[in-house]
């Protein structure tokens, strides 16, 4: 599905899923994200989901995964991806200023 949105013109695609006693996160980004910006989905993006979650995951500039064992808010695990997003973003001078997420 996220390789689909990405061939239908999105920049970037979280896809949450509830899998058995998990939560899996697949991020795909287009080359505009990885080559013209020089983001890193999973580097810049899903790596830093460690600093909320006790999960797991990898992959390269244009795609990745991270699991997270157990249940979590997936409003809040949205949010989170989110500000991640917008963070990598500003890092690359595409933004100028964040948009406030509470944490």
């Amino acid at each position: 599905m996220a390789r689909s949105l990405i061939e239908l013109g999105s920049d970037i695609v979280f896809v949450i899923g509830d899998h058995d006693d998990e939560i899996r996160v697949i991020a795909r980004a287009s080359s505009t994200i990885t080559d013209d910006l020089g983001i890193h989905v999973s580097n810049d993006i899903l790596s830093k989901l460690d600093q909320y979650y006790k999960g797991s995951g990898g992959g390269h500039p244009g795609a990745g995964g991270y699991n997270i064992p157990g249940q979590v808010e997936l409003e809040e695990l949205r949010e989170k991806l989110i500000k991640l997003t917008l963070e990598a973003l500003k890092s690359k001078g595409v933004i100028g200023q964040l948009v406030e997420i509470k944490d």
